[in-house]
């Protein structure tokens, strides 16, 4: 009895505590004001087509276009409430800002600051809070005259101001801090970029030694190429960003429109709405860059490879054909992910886009089939009977794995529900972590006839998914709601994650808990 009541005592605990985080975020609907204002006013707001987060593709009609990413929908949205058009003009960073000076577009997104650009620009309140990092190529990094094996910003900027280093800069860029200081000295050594891939690839050419730029936009590029993912480091700058902001023309823009611009975007701040905004579109990319940089992708098939092997004893045991083995093998590791897709709506599915996991259960089964058929039967008797006996379930080994895939499901499935934009995420987050995790195992066992499922008749399993996918899924709110955006505490909080999944699981399998009975 005394178990009993611990052991409801550490649900309950959890469960109370989640609770309480998810209780903060009630008024995660509320309405944004409506500010007056005149109507029909047209902002032709610049948008730079070389950054690789924002999307623009030509349109169905002449010189249309189709624009996506975090700064369309903010600007679209505060300027929603102010009754304008906003009519988006592309073009390179260089050329955009020449145009807003002579005054033939309004307004340019992502801007820093400067005293400058103030001379022929309003700038509105800031909207998001930019990190920064440097890149520099592997072999540099045990070369930098004053640096040692990781070269810091201030060994970078102090080898490039006495002319050891050349930097790459995107022309037309404002950098924050000493960056800029370093930058408009005459003496430092510097070349000019079109976009950030050309300087990437400037970087890797040797034709600068280093550079550094917004870490996200930097991140994708070399994600999307894998030439520059091989030859590149990349080291985010703890102390290092700058605000982004909307710049408007002073020669066609009034200071009292720049007013009731900036009233509606601390409107839409208040709100939430400019949260979830930078949740939709700049975190989906974020946590893609922190999963891959943590392996995640690896725990992930680490995952599908335990529970294959499951799959592949029972088919074994219970006499399946080998398209039934695969079956079993391939539905607690890929199904969940599957019927995620279905109910969210992912098109494609997941799964058609990254083959790995049903490679790694097409490996498992030929191999678990070249075990059964051509190793077992050499083996003695009482080896055979070891091995046929043997509870796979129950070993320490595979309770490892299965727990770390069980982890890396968690993470997976909070992260396709907010690149799904599915709300609130502290509700939805949790579901796709438990369809992923848990989903594809019920399958399995519909498929074989079972109608004693452990996971949803005594075994604490989905409880473990469902907690952790909501610490994960409120931590990340937390992030998104209190910028900086700084990767390493992305990371801390799937790290956390990923940790105590493995520890609350080991400990209720030690102690033996089940689920409290209906």
């Amino acid at each position: 009895m005394k178990q009993v009541f611990k052991r409801y005592i550490f649900i309950l605990a959890c469960t109370a505590m989640m609770a309480v985080l998810a209780s903060s975020y009630v008024n995660w609907h509320s309405s944004v004001p409506i500010i007056e204002t005149r109507d029909g006013r047209v902002l032709r707001v610049g948008w730079d087509n070389t950054s690789p987060l924002p999307s623009i593709v030509p349109g169905h009609g002449a010189n249309t276009y189709t624009q996506g990413g975090m700064d369309f929908y903010m600007i679209n949205a505060v300027t929603g409430q102010l009754g304008w058009r906003v009519e988006w003009v592309p073009g390179t960073w260089a050329k955009l800002l020449a145009d807003l000076k002579s005054g033939k577009i309004d307004a340019l997104a992502q801007a820093t600051k400067t005293s400058q650009r103030e001379a022929f620009a309003y700038f509105s309140i800031p909207y998001f809070d930019t990190t920064y990092a440097t890149f520099t190529r592997r072999d540099h990094m045990s070369q930098t005259p004053s640096s040692g094996r990781v070269p810091t910003l201030e060994a970078l900027l102090k080898d490039t101001e006495r002319g050891a280093l050349k930097i790459g800069l995107i022309k037309g860029y404002a950098y924050p801090g000493a960056i800029q200081t370093i930058i408009d000295n005459a003496d430092v050594r510097r070349v000019e970029f079109g976009s950030e891939h050309q300087a990437l690839r400037g970087v890797t050419n040797r034709d600068v030694d280093w550079y550094v730029a917004n870490m996200l936009d930097g991140a994708v590029v070399m994600q999307r190429d894998v030439h520059l993912s091989r030859l590149l480091h990349m080291e985010p700058l703890k102390s290092v960003h700058a605000y982004s902001h909307v710049m408007f023309s002073k020669a066609t823009v009034t200071l009292s429109e720049v007013e009731a611009f900036n009233t509606s975007l601390k409107a839409l701040k208040d709100s939430g709405q400019a949260s979830r905004i930078v949740r939709a579109e700049y975190y989906p990319a974020l946590l893609s860059f922190v999963t891959r940089h943590m392996g995640i992708n690896a725990l992930f098939v680490l995952g599908v490879l335990a529970m294959s092997l499951t799959g592949i004893v029972i088919a074994n045991r219970e006499g399946y054909s080998v398209m039934g083995a695969i079956l079993l093998a391939a539905a607690p590791g890929v199904g969940g992910g599957l019927i995620r897709d279905l109910v969210l709506g992912v098109s494609p599915p997941s799964i058609s886009r990254d083959s790995a996991a049903i490679g790694v259960v097409l490996i498992a089964v030929f191999l678990g089939w070249i075990f059964y058929k051509l190793v077992v039967p050499r083996l003695t008797k009482d080896v055979q009977n070891k091995v046929n006996t043997f509870e796979i379930a129950h070993s320490p080994l595979f309770i490892f794995l299965e727990s770390i895939g069980l982890a890396s499901f968690t993470v997976v499935g909070v992260l396709i529900a907010m690149d799904m934009r599915a709300e609130p995420l502290w509700l939805w987050g949790p579901f796709a972590a438990a369809l992923t995790g848990s989903g594809g195992g019920i399958l399995r066992e519909i498929l074989r006839g079972n109608h004693n499922i452990a996971t949803i008749r005594g075994r604490i399993h989905i409880e473990l998914l469902l907690g952790w996918a909501l610490f994960l899924s409120l931590a990340l709110m937390y992030l998104i709601d209190h910028p900086p955006h700084n990767p390493i505490l992305v990371q801390l909080a799937i790290g956390i994650t990923v940790i105590g999944m493995l520890v609350t699981r080991w400990i209720v399998l030690r102690r033996g808990w089940t689920s409290p009975m209906y």
